[in-house]
């Protein structure tokens, strides 16, 4: 299982997953960053979640928490990186 949850994640700057997504945009600099071929937040976030993802050996269960859950399914779909029916979604009411 891997929990992706950019509130309480230990790599907090180095990794967003709502960025990755589409959710967030790019800050300026960091677009600056990117359109120099540098090193992003969405770069490291894709290796984190690759190497993370490509550890399961059976099944494997990918866990967002998200205010925008639907944009993030969107992406997904769109990106071929999961199937339509692949994918639950679930409100989870915050604490």
């Amino acid at each position: 299982m891997v929990i992706a949850d950019d509130v309480h994640t230990r790599f907090k700057g180095l990794a967003s997953y709502e960025t990755l997504f589409g959710v967030k945009q790019l800050s300026p600099s960091a677009q600056k960053k990117a359109d120099e071929g540098e090193e992003t937040t969405i770069k490291r976030t894709r290796r984190l979640l690759y190497v993370t993802c490509t550890r399961a050996e059976e099944s494997l269960a990918l866990v967002l928490y998200s205010e925008a859950p639907d944009s993030i399914h969107r992406f997904l779909v769109s990106k071929g990186w999961m199937a339509e029916d692949e994918i639950v979604m679930a409100a989870v009411r915050g604490t």
